[in-house]
């Protein structure tokens, strides 16, 4: 298992970085086949953010976390990685249980390409909004106050439809059309 950790506005110490590869060599025994391991680890003011991206038999299984102390921030996304990466398995176990193929069953076949069995994803759900006309103050307004984690909005200023969303770290994005 390759580990990189690196970070950002950070500098990464040597007793935080034992901590960290002690505790990834533990998802060993639940997962074989861990080939790539990147943590990402970045303070923004009192903010420790953690991010793991581990890369194991052809899957990616990524992880995030932010606390206020940065070994706490590792340790709880070591964790969410640990669930993750048991689930994985138990996953794994039950296909193999349930599709195992054994060598009297196998019969030679056509080849057939696998884009003539790709569906098109399907809409399962459609919902209605009614669009009110505001400023990108009143709608970030709007959004904070909102359950959801984005507003449909025509923008006064411009006449046209945009979308402002919730980002991971706390701040707002808008969608503007470009024609």
């Amino acid at each position: 298992m390759q580990i990189t950790v690196t970070g950002r506005h950070f500098e990464i110490t040597d007793p935080l970085r034992q901590h960290i590869e002690s505790k990834l060599n533990k998802l060993d025994r639940y997962l074989d086949g861990i080939t790539d391991v990147h943590v990402v680890l970045s303070v923004e003011k009192h903010r420790h953010l953690a991010e793991i991206n581990l890369q194991a038999n052809g899957s990616s299984i990524r992880g995030v976390e932010e606390k206020h102390d940065m070994y706490l921030a590792v340790d709880a996304v070591i964790e969410k990685l640990e669930r993750q990466v048991k689930r994985q398995k138990d996953k794994d176990a039950d296909r193999k249980g349930r599709f195992a193929i054994k060598s009297t069953d196998m019969v030679p076949t056509e080849t057939v390409d696998a884009e003539e069995f790709k569906t098109p994803p399907k809409v399962i759900r459609t919902q209605r909004m009614a669009i009110k006309p505001m400023s990108i103050d009143e709608a970030a307004m709007q959004l904070g106050l909102a359950k959801e984690d984005f507003l449909a909005f025509l923008n006064s200023e411009t006449n046209q439809m945009n979308v402002m969303y919730k980002r991971r770290d706390g701040n707002y994005g808008l969608i503007e059309p470009e024609f």
